[in-house]
């Protein structure tokens, strides 16, 4: 008995003596791995130490968003001490000699920032702290790497595959992504609520599904990789090295998604490009639309046509949401009609005060309730001279001669954008809604009409063919007004990408806006 208290006196002695009390709010995990990375980098030729009352540090868990900084603070009881920094994944993460750690790309794996103090007698004592660099939340697209078909839902329930399918925007497309803690995230798809997870942990078939349950199998570690892309750990998979990624190397809509073991190889069947959702289409249509059934249904197609380009040509993705019918927008109001102007016997003729046929006032209608980086989009089908503006709102929006089409981008708002979809002596309502959808968002960027800005003539509407503004496939810029007999042909060839939507200048200038 005497053998045993005395050998049990003699361990914790050997362990005091071998290592200094860890403070209370340091996990004993992190502190073992912060002691054996600092050993193995200073090597066995100092004392090393960790004292919190010779050198202690402020902050010993952080979470970084890639790209961004945070300042650690340190203090030590040494008069005169330099206190020095280390990180041990540079890569990930660097640290200067006043504490400022940079965050410089995502990863799942945690890295140890240490603060360090020699004394007299070379004996080294420090401190860490626990680095997490990861993506910002927020909802986004992923985009397989080799396949450039994306992450899509295909169903509401738990248990339904996500497969890969070509870019449409839509909310089964969309991925709301939240940090949890220690490097580990949810996703969650817009269209269903359900989390994005793996049927089966440690199986290379395993399919990518949706799940009501956050667990080890629906959380995961997301890691930037050399090629600038991601991979996807499920939390439950980090250990087996298995990611997700496409079965085949093709761009056949309809693939899998399956568990695979991670290689950093130029297959990239394993990695995945984030696109971050930065615009969305909200999109209402009034009683002139709704009249027809069919154009109703094409408001999705102009949707994902304009959304197509703006990908294609600016790596800018704008999601579409569902179709609203709103029943009480107020040009619905005027008693006279669906193609009349309202007078003053009716509704008063102040656009500033009660017109219901007033831009200012409907686009103020649908800005209530705010949705921040959505272009709302009322669709009607209205005839000329329909609706009402007054010199008094130049600015807030903007108007062709006509009042056929109108762009209000008022500051500080989201951009309303109001159209009429009758069709032309010969363009199909198909062709004109993309079109005048596409050209509109432009606006909704900030590029001006670049028609009228061209042709310093009195009516500019009719000279549009400018040799200046034909692409490389002899179209016109969409920016500029082209004939209603090219309109079918126009769209369909930007459609399946024959042409470009935009000319050189109008790339430029909206490449410029957006900060591309």
């Amino acid at each position: 008995m005497k053998r045993i208290i005395f050998l049990f006196l003699f361990v914790i002695l050997l362990f005091g003596l071998s290592f200094t009390p860890q403070a209370v709010e340091m996990d004993p995990m992190s502190f073992n791995g912060f002691y054996e990375e600092a050993f193995h980098y200073f090597g066995s030729s100092k004392s090393i130490r960790r004292d919190s009352s010779v050198i202690s540090l402020v902050e010993h868990v952080v979470d970084i968003t890639e790209g961004n900084t945070v300042l650690l603070h340190a203090t030590s009881s040494i008069p005169g001490a330099t206190i020095n920094w280390i990180s041990f994944n540079t890569s990930v993460a660097t640290v200067n000699n006043n504490g400022q750690v940079s965050a410089i790309k995502a990863d799942c794996s945690a890295v140890s920032i240490l603060a360090y103090v020699l004394d007299a007698n070379n004996n080294l004592y420090f401190d860490g702290c626990t680095v997490y660099v990861k993506i910002p939340d927020g909802t986004y697209y992923f985009k397989n790497k080799s396949t450039g078909l994306y992450a899509d839902a295909t169903g509401y329930y738990s248990g339904s595959e996500v497969l890969q399918w070509i870019f449409h925007g839509a909310e089964n497309q969309r991925w709301a992504v939240t940090y949890l803690s220690n490097g580990v995230y949810s996703v969650v798809n817009e269209m269903s609520g359900l989390y994005m997870g793996i049927e089966a942990l440690n199986n290379t078939t395993a399919k990518v599904t949706q799940s009501n349950y956050l667990n080890d199998s629906s959380k995961w570690r997301i890691s930037k990789t050399a090629s600038g892309a991601y991979c996807f750990y499920a939390n439950g998979n980090y250990a087996y090295n298995y990611v997700i990624g496409s079965t085949l190397t093709g761009n056949t809509a309809g693939t899998s998604i399956t568990n695979m073991s991670y290689t950093n190889d130029s297959d990239f069947r394993d990695e995945w490009i984030i696109d971050r959702m930065q615009w969305n289409y909200t999109n209402w249509y009034d009683s002139s639309f709704a009249y027809s059934t069919d154009y109703v249904s094409k408001i999705g197609g102009a949707n994902v046509f304009s959304s197509n380009v703006f990908y294609r040509e600016f790596e800018m993705p704008i999601g579409t949401t569902s179709i609203y019918r709103k029943y009480d927008i107020l040009c619905d109001s005027c008693t006279t009609g669906i193609h009349n102007e309202c007078d003053d016997n009716i509704c008063g003729d102040d656009c500033s005060i009660s017109h219901h046929k007033n831009f200012y006032r409907i686009s103020d209608q649908l800005y209530n309730p705010q949705l921040i980086n959505n272009i709302t989009c009322l669709w009607t089908n209205r005839q000329d001279g329909t609706f009402c503006y007054n010199s008094s709102f130049d600015g807030e929006h903007t108007l062709v001669p006509d009042n056929t089409i109108a762009a209000v981008k008022t500051v500080g708002r989201p951009v309303i954008q109001f159209f009429n979809v009758e069709p032309g002596i010969d363009d199909s309502v198909e062709a004109r809604m993309g079109l005048i959808l596409l050209h509109e968002t432009a606006h909704a960027f900030g590029l001006s009409e670049q028609y009228i800005q061209t042709f310093p003539i009195q009516n500019p509407w009719y000279y549009s063919h400018s040799q200046f503004y034909y692409n490389s496939n002899g179209y016109s810029c969409v920016m500029m007004e082209y004939y209603e007999s090219d309109a079918d042909s126009f769209y369909n060839s930007i459609k399946v990408g024959l042409c470009d939507a935009f000319c050189e200048h109008c790339t430029e200038s909206i490449a410029s806006l957006i900060n591309r």
